[in-house]
């Protein structure tokens, strides 16, 4: 992130899980195997967590009370505007990616005085799998893509198998361009595949340059 600005975070569209949420505490127990770990906690281990934000510095939506914030793309001091803006929203929690561990005493500090704790995440870890944890915590209605349905394992086996034919990595979207599968890869791919998984849909900048573009009415008219 180039710039010095408060970053925001794109919202799923997933239904919000109950106003209590889970506390910070139990998130991090209950984890099968340690995905994330604490770094900082200025406001305690019972902070409540309602709802998960993937975090857009392109999208004009900003954090929510609650929200644990996916830091994703943003690594070093380009993570200090997220804490801050984070802690002004009141949000719950910021996921990152450290790069080494001179970082944690550094951003440890911003979000202590920025009043949101701070999340980490091993660099080998897939965003999918914080995202999916979180969710899976929060409730049932959290783990289900809103898209999703019966035949939705159909449509993962078809954006696999034709991964595996071209050499390449698929996403299989409605006209509305929400996500209704997508195949797996051994690497992250670029952050517009990372949020467009995350949020099932594809980030709003990049939607509107496909309209600018023509794009989306030469695929088809949009959903209505």
């Amino acid at each position: 992130m180039a710039s010095q600005e408060s970053p925001t975070t794109q919202h799923s569209g997933l239904p919000s899980p109950a106003a209590a949420g889970v506390s910070l505490r139990h998130l991090l127990m209950s984890q099968a195997e340690p995905l994330v770990e604490l770094q900082a906690a200025p406001m305690g281990l019972d902070v409540e967590v309602r709802e998960v934000g993937i975090l857009d510095p392109e999208d004009p939506a900003p954090a929510r009370p609650g929200e644990l914030v996916l830091a994703i793309g943003v690594r070093g001091s380009a993570v200090l505007p997220t804490l801050r803006a984070a802690g002004a929203a009141r949000a719950a929690a910021v996921v990152v990616k450290l790069d080494g561990p001179g970082q944690t005493a550094m951003l440890g500090e911003v979000a202590a005085a920025a009043g949101v704790a701070l999340l980490s995440v091993r660099r080998e870890i897939r965003w999918e799998r914080v995202d999916s944890l979180v969710r899976a915590v929060l409730g049932p209605g959290e783990t289900v893509a809103p898209a999703e349905h019966e035949a939705s394992g159909d449509l993962f086996s078809l954006a696999q198998t034709t991964a595996l034919l071209t050499g390449g990595i698929v996403s299989i979207e409605d006209t509305a361009h929400r996500v209704l599968a997508y195949s797996r890869s051994s690497d992250e791919g670029d952050d517009l595949r990372r949020m467009s998984i995350l949020g099932w849909q594809g980030p709003e900048p990049y939607l509107s340059r496909l309209r600018e573009w023509g794009s989306s009415s030469a695929c088809g008219p949009p959903a209505r």
